[in-house]
């Protein structure tokens, strides 16, 4: 998933600052028995960054229901 035109002025809640240029790029992988889901986000900012920033975690399956998120755009 892409994420671009974000209009807001801060990459994170210290108030380090990022640009209209930013944008997100997000992927999602399950593993082959699906006992494991896989999360990249990489953030690139030209204008302030020197090289994109990356996060990466997983979750397990657990057996615990999961209740839908609707993510809306405004």
């Amino acid at each position: 998933m892409d994420t671009t035109d974000i209009d807001w002025p801060y990459f994170d809640g210290r108030g380090t600052s990022q640009s209209e240029a930013m944008a997100v790029h997000e992927e999602f992988v399950l593993s082959d028995d699906q006992s494991r889901l896989e999360y990249r986000m990489t953030m690139t900012d030209p204008e302030t960054f020197a090289e994109p920033a990356t996060r990466e975690t997983y979750w397990l399956a657990l057996g615990e229901d999961l209740d839908p998120f609707n993510c809306q755009v405004y």
